[in-house]
């Protein structure tokens, strides 16, 4: 951003919350000039509305949701430079870069930012799914709860012997989650959740308490199939040279990739760097 000239039409692709268009928006603030900014995603993504202070922060970016980066929606050459950022892995990427190529002008950049295999975010989703498979099969954390609210509210038999083997269980969780080295899925997401419907558990009917109990299952499975796929989208050197020699047949010159770290201990993932090359 900081060499992009004054007026430059700037297409972020996968841009989520729009944290890469809010940097350039501020770059350009800081430079005295102004950027047009567009950020699309495939998701129905609405940043003004629902990052806090939206519509100020992002004031003068247009976001567009529903757009599938395969196929945008722009006319040839109208863009003079692009970003994204952990998207392009996810892509039918020819198809995306020639897309890409499509909408630049000639000389355009285009940056992207990858996942790296051996980056702190791929290493930190490993034990995170190593978590997820812990408080699932090992804790049985959520068929515990479940046996246990109803064990409770039918006043069975072995009822307490439930209850101590739950509590056993989660503070071995507890314990698990305060060693983590990165993840957060534990003390930052599910074991909050857990314990919060646990508390509540008796102002709820059977009814309800069950639903929710099954809409905090099916948000961990959601985050632990998009743990797999990040995993899975993670990209080597030689995965990275692939992607770098299709740029190249896809009309980009040159083409330069590289580790992108944020300080000497956190490797965050790979930089690749195009240029829109003449047609």
């Amino acid at each position: 951003f900081m060499a992009l000239p004054n007026g430059a039409r700037v297409l972020d692709i996968g841009t989520g919350n729009g944290v890469v268009p809010l940097i350039g928006l501020d770059v350009a603030r800081g430079r005295s000039i102004t950027f047009e900014i567009h950020g699309v995603d495939l998701a129905q993504i609405d940043p003004p509305s629902h990052v806090a202070d939206g519509k100020r922060l992002f004031e003068g970016i247009t976001f567009s949701g529903g757009v599938s980066a395969e196929a945008l929606p722009f006319e040839a050459a109208c863009y003079e430079a692009v970003s994204g950022q952990y998207v392009l892995e996810y892509t039918e990427q020819e198809s995306v870069l020639r897309e890409v190529r499509r909408v630049m002008l000639e000389g355009a950049p285009a940056r992207f930012v990858l996942h790296h295999v051996a980056s702190t975010i791929v290493r930190n989703a490993h034990e995170s799914l190593q978590h997820a498979q812990e408080l699932e099969h090992r804790a049985e954390a959520f068929s515990d709860l479940r046996a246990f609210a109803s064990a409770e509210r039918n006043r069975a038999l072995g009822t307490d012997a439930i209850h101590s083997r739950m509590i056993e269980r989660m503070q071995n969780m507890l314990r698990l989650a305060a060693e983590s080295k990165g993840s957060n899925l534990l003390a930052g997401v599910l074991l909050p959740a857990l314990g919060d419907l646990y508390d509540r558990r008796r102002a709820l009917s059977s009814t309800d308490f069950n639903a929710a109990l099954d809409a905090i299952y099916h948000s961990f499975k959601s985050m632990e199939q998009r743990l797999h796929e990040l995993i899975n989208a993670s990209l080597d050197e030689t995965a990275m040279q692939r992607l770098a020699n299709l740029a190249g047949e896809c009309g980009f010159h040159p083409v330069q990739f590289a580790p992108l770290w944020h300080d000497a201990e956190n490797l965050v993932g790979w930089q690749l760097d195009l240029v829109a090359a003449a047609n």
